[in-house]
């Protein structure tokens, strides 16, 4: 959930900064051409959040940084929206 771009044959892709779910696991990174890309913060599912790096959807590595408070929160806050929108959408 995020911003988008569009190719000329009209097919949609991620682009710019969005959030994903992913086997539990939430991600809010920049994203490229669909695909993850730069540097973002991840909710594990054990509750823990880390740093880490993607390359063209590959994870390139997690960062030893903790994120920040702010960091957390804007990624909680994007947490919340998604699961309010994805309830209303499945029922």
């Amino acid at each position: 959930m995020g911003n988008i771009g569009q190719l000329k044959n009209g097919n949609c892709f991620p682009s710019g900064e969005g959030i994903c779910q992913i086997g539990g696991e939430y991600c809010l990174c920049p994203w490229k051409r669909g695909f993850r890309h730069g540097k973002g913060i991840i909710r594990l599912i054990d509750g823990n959040y880390v740093k880490a790096s993607w390359r063209w959807g590959r994870q390139q590595s997690v960062s030893d940084t903790v994120p920040t408070d702010a960091e957390i929160e804007e990624l909680e806050q994007r947490i919340k929206r998604f699961e309010l929108l994805f309830g209303l959408i499945g029922h």
